[in-house]
């Protein structure tokens, strides 16, 4: 029998499916490292489907683990690979040769950790515990699957391959928690970008509104914060704690006492009283006779004092600052790396699996992922600058550099708005120079628009970094002319607006790129998919940024807004329901998330939404403003809503200042003012046990 050829309506639907195909590899691009992503889904489905069956817990944490290896990959391709592998898993012998091929030493410690989040994630552990020594084995590497296993499950390692740090309120612990967490303990394990948080206490701790139940494991990502009793820790300060437990990336502060309280600078002068330098301890070190004392005991010139960073200095004024408030201080001014007389190599980095011990570690989160090798040469007091990586444009004294440039003493290399090296050659000094606004006053804010109409009030209060504001009150109160002043937009007719001490509107073009401004109308383009909307916002506000780092940071504010799973959804118009009030709200936020800005504002946000989308718009508002300064407006927020702020601001009529202080605060106040003027009070919300 003669084979037929493909009719011309069959080969148009070869051609449409192919076309199909084409179109689908071009929306949903695989990563740029697709064998090794490719091999590390097949390990996870093969870890997954031991039985022969899929376990719902370990696929989601598998899924999970993907998706922040490879921010790059469209999460999508992930979930079909991922699924495509539980179908067809690989036999782990086939797996080990794979692995043995791709990975260095490094990868592979690195994906045993991985792997062992999927054992504890599993319904069959014991089963899991067993394949995941044997895979170990097979790779030739049976003493690190002994070894993890050994340490994940309390008998204590002495050595182990990659970071450990143990905090517990035990003097033995490498960080002491305060006493009001003597039940929590908890272990940080870190190698290469993979940072995981065991808890081995007996109580459970909260990690970014995720609770962790005693000898439970979670992977650690930016931008959350771990809550204990009596301590708030960020991403950040976690991730300095093992920097300096095995990098001695230690932060130096000299301390004095003004009329104004206690100074901190990084630099000794004369009026210095003491030096304390902050590892996972506080050591002070003695300068000369001063009034500040710690636990009512005198500073004295001797050998230095170790310190709990929970540990109080008190001033002469009666008043006290903890060590940790003055660490912070510390982590904010950035690190400095101190040159010796010789010539010498060294390399900066925001990435600890990048440099050693000896090299510059630069804070994260400010910038892409770079690496910079810089040359010193202390005869001439003169350097180069080589640029390994980077992921977006490197300037020194504001030109771009491409490969290389020479430097000179003096030269400021800036890695983004909020970043910098400055080049002390003539000190044997490398600092890292960081913009971070600490703080947002408002002193005697006033502002009156034409024929007297008064807007704003003598407006004074204090917003600080990582706080959120409401601000509340009727219609035509001020609320909206508030938020332009502090943007930039609207300069007041008296009155400072201070960031840091600096004055808003003197230094307006240096300032106002910290600060972004999402008006109530919505900005939302009903032909543009979700993901769409936030690509071009990235791109329009952060331009020099290369490709990948726009999908990275595209994704990071994806998942911060619960919205991956509609990454690919048209917007469509308000009443079209193509997504939710709520997630329109969230995306609304997301638009200035890709921003550089460190001060939020809000106007309206959850106007229109139901109580439910509004409190889910407003613990999106609490989980980016962490290390931020978030404002927002709104009318008539219901007691869940108004109990995740901070502080809260009330206007009056002309815009003159009700009330500014806590939500509980608040309701106290008011309270006792009806108690006092003889107003009955009707309690629809029970506010008083909401703030508690």
């Amino acid at each position: 029998m003669k084979s037929r050829s493909p009719s011309n309506k069959h080969k148009s639907k070869l051609a449409k499916l192919s076309l199909t195909k084409n179109l689908k590899r071009w929306f949903y691009p695989t990563p740029h490292t697709i064998g090794y992503a490719a091999t590390l889904v097949d390990v996870f489905a093969s870890f997954v489907s031991l039985d022969g069956t899929v376990d719902s817990a370990e696929a989601d944490v598998a899924l999970d683990l993907l998706r922040h290896s490879y921010p790059e990959a469209d999460h999508g391709w992930l979930a079909r690979r991922l699924h495509r592998a539980f179908r067809n898993p690989i036999k782990p012998q086939s797996l080990a040769l794979r692995i043995s091929n791709e990975m260095n030493e490094r990868a592979i410690i690195s994906l045993g950790l991985q792997l062992y989040l999927l054992v504890e994630a599993s319904n069959r552990k014991v089963r899991g515990q067993q394949a995941f020594v044997e895979l170990m084995s097979l790779l030739g590497k049976s003493e690190l699957g002994t070894m993890i296993c050994a340490e994940m499950n309390d008998r204590y390692q002495e050595e182990l391959p990659f970071n450990r740090v143990i905090f517990s309120t035990d003097e033995d612990a490498d960080v002491l928690l305060p006493e009001a967490a003597s039940e929590h303990s908890f272990r940080l394990y870190r190698c290469d970008q993979i940072t995981i948080l065991r808890n081995t206490g007996n109580n459970t701790l909260w990690l970014g509104g995720t609770a962790i139940l005693p000898r439970q494991m979670l992977r650690l990502r930016t931008q959350q914060r771990l809550i204990l009793p009596g301590w708030k820790l960020s991403a950040e300060d976690l991730s300095f704690f093992l920097s300096a437990h095995y990098k001695d990336d230690s932060r130096v502060l000299f301390i004095s006492e003004d009329e104004n309280g206690i100074s901190a600078e990084r630099s000794r002068t004369r009026q210095s009283v003491a030096r304390i330098v902050f590892d996972t301890r506080a050591t002070v070190h003695y300068l000369r006779e001063s009034k500040l004392t710690i636990d009512d005991k005198p500073i004295v010139e001797g050998e230095p004092i170790i310190l709990s960073l929970h540990d109080k200095i008190q001033l002469s004024s009666g008043s006290a600052v903890s060590l940790d408030e003055l660490r912070q201080i510390a982590l904010d001014a950035g690190g400095r790396f101190k040159l010796d007389d010789s010539e010498q190599v060294v390399f900066a980095s925001n990435d600890p699996a990048l440099i050693g011990k000896k090299d510059l570690l630069l804070s994260p989160g400010l910038t892409g992922k770079l690496l910079l090798k810089i040359k010193f040469d202390p005869k001439t007091t003169c350097g180069e600058l080589e640029v390994i990586h980077s992921e977006r444009t490197i300037f020194i004294n504001g030109q771009p550099v491409r490969h290389s440039a020479k430097l000179n003493d003096g030269m400021l290399i800036r890695l983004s708005s909020a970043q910098a090296i400055r080049c002390r050659f003539s000190d044997r000094l490398i600092d890292e120079e960081r913009t971070t606004i600490r703080e947002l006053k408002l002193e005697g804010v006033t502002h009156e628009f034409a024929k007297g109409v008064v807007a704003l009030d003598n407006i004074d209060f204090t917003v600080k970094r990582g706080e959120m504001l409401c601000v509340m009150g009727p219609s035509g109160c001020g609320k909206s002319t508030l938020l332009s002043t502090l943007a930039a937009q609207l300069k007041p007719t008296r009155g400072h607006i201070r960031l840091n001490g600096i004055d808003l509107y003197l230094y307006r073009e240096r300032l106002a790129p910290f600060i972004t401004y999402m008006p109530q109308e919505e900005a939302l383009n009903a032909n543009l998919t979700v993901r769409e909307h936030l690509d071009l916002a990235c791109k329009i506000r952060r331009p020099h940024l290369s490709k990948t780092e726009h999908s990275r940071r595209v994704d990071s504010i994806l998942g911060e807004l619960a919205l991956q799973p509609l990454a690919h959804r048209k917007v469509g118009a308000p009443g079209d329901k193509s997504i939710s009030g709520g997630e329109r709200g969230r995306l609304n936020l997301g638009l200035d998330l890709g921003s550089a800005a460190e001060i939020l504002l809000f106007d309206e946000p959850i106007s229109g939404l139901s109580s439910k989308d509004s409190e889910h718009v407003t613990e999106t508002l609490k989980t980016i403003s962490q290390g931020k300064i978030v404002i927002a407006s709104l009318h008539r927020p219901g007691s869940s809503v108004l109990e995740l702020f901070n502080k809260v601001l009330l206007l009056d009529k002309g815009g003159r200042v009700a009330f500014f202080g806590t939500p509980k605060q608040m309701f106290h106040y008011f309270k006792e003012a009806s108690l006092e003027l003889n107003i009955p009070v009707r309690s629809r919300h029970n506010l008083e046990q909401v703030c508690a």
